[in-house]
């Protein structure tokens, strides 16, 4: 976007026609926002001047000054200007105050076929971050050139519960791909899908292997807990781990508190629209330790059969918003929020993950949580 320069709408100044930069929304007090770069013309002898969009009368230099009082939103930079009649103008450079972005902690970008395209220009249009989980180590391959596609995915290593008797034997090889991943995940246990016992052992090997790293490096992890979620408490609260998004959690209420107080982060998805278990662990759940996930592309095919598509978010986000008598807007507002906080100041994160989530509103999101004292693992 260009520069521009606004004043603000009082007493006595008419209201103009929306301008080429009208969708900015800098102060609670709504102002106008003048886009001067090309078309627009202040005459500071006769204070109006007609242009190609509208015209606009100037505005005494100490009601102008008094704008710079309200916090602003949007916008890096101020810079006044003072015209040929004395009248003071503030120059925005920034870009438009975005909508709040959508969020999907949890999915598997890797395994979608020909829809991949679509999935991409999905993820896009409605502005979805999504962490793209990976199984292994080719899964982890494919993610990072499917990163390089679009800058809201971001790919992470892990090895699933289902493939640790593979790389029980091998963890070292998998040095290189835990330092590179940002977040650990997809890991954790399955004693619920997986019904050979033998495999176990390993199971709780890489586990071992993941948590160890994760504490060493401070970085996020990604669990798998199905059947097994006492296991894996215990391992957090062993391995002193302080950030934890749990996967899809669906198991005993009982645990969920004990995870709850332990600081865990759970991510809702599409069984929440057909499961009352589901609806019941939402409802018992802090909204300051909730994020949106699909576990897309399969969660919704396992569901209903059909390949679940990045706008399937919407649904979990009105469901999530029903159960806890939320407008959805604010639902997603604090989702993001509680993303922006689990991620602030991680070094592991690449820095334009990181500005993603320190713009505004976010940034103001966090300062107003800071205010409301609730606090973060």
């Amino acid at each position: 976007m260009s520069s521009g320069w606004f004043f603000h709408r009082g007493q006595g100044i008419e209201k103009q026609a929306p301008s080429a930069s009208s969708d900015f929304t800098l102060f609670d007090q709504e102002p106008l926002i003048i886009d001067i770069t090309d078309n627009w013309l202040i005459d500071g002898k006769r204070g109006r001047r007609p242009c190609s969009h509208s015209t606009v009368n100037p505005v005494p230099r100490a009601y102008a000054r008094a704008l710079s009082a309200p916090p602003l939103q949007g916008a890096r930079n101020i810079h006044p200007r003072t015209d040929a009649r004395g009248f003071l103008w503030y120059g925005v450079i920034s870009r438009p105050v975005r909508k709040n972005m959508l969020i999907d902690a949890h999915a598997h970008l890797d395994h979608y076929g020909d829809e991949l395209e679509s999935v991409l220009m999905e993820i896009t249009q409605h502005e979805i971050f999504t962490i793209s989980n990976s199984m292994d180590p080719s899964s982890y391959r494919r993610n990072l050139e499917i990163a390089e596609k679009c800058r809201l995915v971001l790919p992470t290593f892990g090895i699933h519960p289902r493939r640790a008797p593979e790389y029980a034997d091998h963890l070292a090889e998998l040095g290189t791909a835990v330092e590179q991943s940002p977040i650990l995940g997809e890991i954790g246990l399955d004693h619920y899908w997986v019904e050979d016992r033998s495999q176990y052992s390993a199971q709780r090997q890489v586990l071992e292997f993941f948590l160890k790293a994760a504490k060493e490096q401070n970085k996020i992890v990604n669990l798998h807990t199905k059947g097994a979620e006492r296991n894996v408490l215990d391992m957090l609260v062993h391995h002193d781990i302080q950030r934890a998004i749990v996967h899809w959690y669906s198991g005993p209420l009982e645990i969920l508190r004990a995870m709850v107080d332990w600081g865990c982060t759970f991510t809702v998805g599409v069984e929440v629209l057909y499961s009352e278990h589901i609806q019941s662990i939402v409802r018992e759940l802090p909204m300051t330790q909730v994020l949106t996930e699909t576990d897309n592309p399969g969660g919704q095919k396992w569901l209903n059969g059909t390949v679940g598509m990045p706008q399937l978010v919407h649904r979990v986000i009105q469901m999530i918003a029903e159960l806890k008598e939320m407008n959805p807007k604010d639902v997603i507002r604090t989702i993001e929020t509680n993303f922006a906080r689990l991620i602030l100041n991680d070094p592991s994160l690449p820095k334009a993950t990181q500005d993603l989530f320190t713009s505004s509103p976010t940034r103001h999101n966090l300062k107003e949580a800071e205010k409301d004292d609730f606090s973060y693992q």
